[in-house]
């Protein structure tokens, strides 16, 4: 009787009734407790709903009744990571893979969990298992190219995403991994090209607004109307936006649609263009009576504008920040005495390297010793209790006013005051580059694409100068050469 609710609980699950499976395998639990399938796959299905929590109390209850189960404790894991539990998650990656060495899928799980653990080797390691025990794994060569060129290992990166293509993998997926590598090499027409992959890739596909309009693909745009829709995070737009001047001057009457932290920056640093913020409902209907003739995400508009490296141009800032803010800013700079250096010590999301590109503000303390300066702290977030520590266990002020980190505009202004910013790879980078104020980045020893793969400058912001680590977790050698440079 088990077995054949159980049969129908799975029927469900590919119909995506999730709801139905679930109370299937929950009267086969009634009857019988210690069903160690009925168990687990009434976790499987909680995870399925991303309800983790329930997950994991019947994932702990099925390893009970089945401890030498490996897919109940992949599964564990699997919610354990979906929760940021990732040290937990590992432990029970392990534990599944000692309890069944060819389990490919656990291999894969542990190498994907690993990557976003900044342990690239390790990951490596863990691909190379699954794919010998089931070499057709295509999302398990994807998974390698990350983790390849999370190590400086280019060519084998590319490789490894064009094998998970020709497995029959995502091709987006691959296409767009291919891509961050191709492009972090400088190597922009085929970069570009296969960056267009990522408006159908999983993970960025939710980051892009949506419009009906036809896809502008090089006609003529005099007398046109373009639609330029914004995507991903503060820093792509901000990146993107050093491209709307050419999208000016191809003669469209242009609307772009942006973070609303960013459309008073915007519309005063291009007052040829509209610019409108709010949700893809909002947009539509705003834009319903313009006689739209056609749309672009503002990724791509690189491909256009971008193909080479002699086509990004030597600009002195693309921003305009509020005058009268900026004077207010010197203002109350000139106050505090000496010079005035902008801070910011941590990027990104677990998922987007943060370990790799930030350090704790307590390792940056030879760097705020510098003589006659100032530092005046541009990091997002709840840095108080940091600051605050700094400053009673080693006597070191930072200033930070949040309210103007808070306003994107504000924070602008404040960086055309400063004499300086240094930062980790973050989008104060993006900022202070854009308006062409000096900067010092601190960049791991393998960066995001947007940085390039060596050298001291990036193409998008001549303002800005970049000091590698020599190895990867090393900051010291940065350290110092910042503080130098500072000096």
């Amino acid at each position: 009787m088990s077995a054949g609710r159980l049969g129908e609980a799975l029927e469900y699950i590919k119909a995506g009734d999730y709801d139905v499976a679930l109370s299937n395998c929950r009267d086969v639990i009634e009857r019988h407790p210690d069903d160690a399938d009925a168990v687990h796959l009434a976790g499987y299905l909680h995870q399925l709903k991303h309800e983790h929590e329930d997950a994991m109390r019947y994932f702990a209850q099925a390893a009970l009744l089945a401890p030498r189960n490996a897919e109940i404790l992949n599964n564990h894991a699997g919610s354990l990571k979906a929760l940021g539990r990732l040290e937990e998650a590992a432990r029970f990656y392990r534990r599944a893979i000692d309890l069944d060495p060819r389990f490919a899928l656990a291999h894969h799980n542990f190498a994907d969990l690993l990557v976003t653990l900044e342990r690239p080797a390790e990951a490596t390691a863990r691909c190379r298992a699954a794919l010998e025990l089931e070499p057709g794994l295509a999302d398990t060569c994807r998974t390698l190219g990350v983790a390849l060129e999370h190590q400086g290992r280019y060519d084998e990166a590319i490789a490894a995403h064009r094998q998970s293509a020709a497995l029959g993998g995502n091709r987006a997926a691959a296409e767009f991994g291919e891509a961050l590598v191709q492009l972090l090499l400088g190597n922009y027409t085929p970069g570009w090209e296969k960056y267009e992959a990522r408006l159908e890739a999983p993970t960025v596909r939710s980051l892009h607004e949506r419009f009906d309009y036809p896809r502008w693909r090089g006609a003529s745009l005099a007398g046109r109307t373009l639609l330029v829709a914004r995507e991903q995070g503060l820093g792509d737009e901000l990146m993107f936006a050093s491209c709307f001047g050419e999208a000016i001057g191809t003669g469209a009457r242009l609307f772009i649609t942006c973070d609303a932290r960013l459309q008073p920056l915007l519309a005063r640093s291009f007052p040829a263009a509209t610019f409108l913020a709010g949700t893809e409902t909002e947009l539509r209907g705003r834009l319903a009576g313009e006689a739209l003739d056609y749309q672009l995400p503002a990724g791509s508009l690189p491909l256009v504008f971008r193909s080479r490296l002699q086509d990004f141009p030597r600009h002195a800032g693309y921003l305009r920040a509020d005058p009268a803010r900026v004077e207010y800013w010197r203002a109350r700079l000139a106050a505090l005495g000496g010079r005035a250096v902008g801070l910011s010590w941590r990027g990104g999301l677990p998922s987007t390297g943060r370990g790799r590109r930030s350090l704790p503000l307590e390792q940056l303390r030879a760097l705020l010793g510098v003589p006659r300066t100032c530092f005046i702290s541009l990091q997002y977030g709840d840095v108080g209790g940091e600051l605050d520590a700094l400053e009673r266990n080693h006597g070191i002020r930072v200033e930070h006013w949040p309210e103007t980190i808070a306003s994107t505009d504000d924070t602008a202004a404040l960086i055309c005051a400063l004499d300086m910013t240094v930062s980790v790879c973050t989008a104060v980078v993006h900022l202070a580059g854009a308006l062409g104020r000096p900067a010092c980045v601190m960049v791991p020893a393998v960066a995001e694409w947007r940085y390039g793969a060596r050298g001291e400058s990036m193409p998008w912001y001549p303002s800005v100068r970049l000091f590698r680590q020599p190895l990867a977790g090393d900051w010291q050698p940065v350290l110092e050469r910042v503080r130098a440079a500072l000096g």
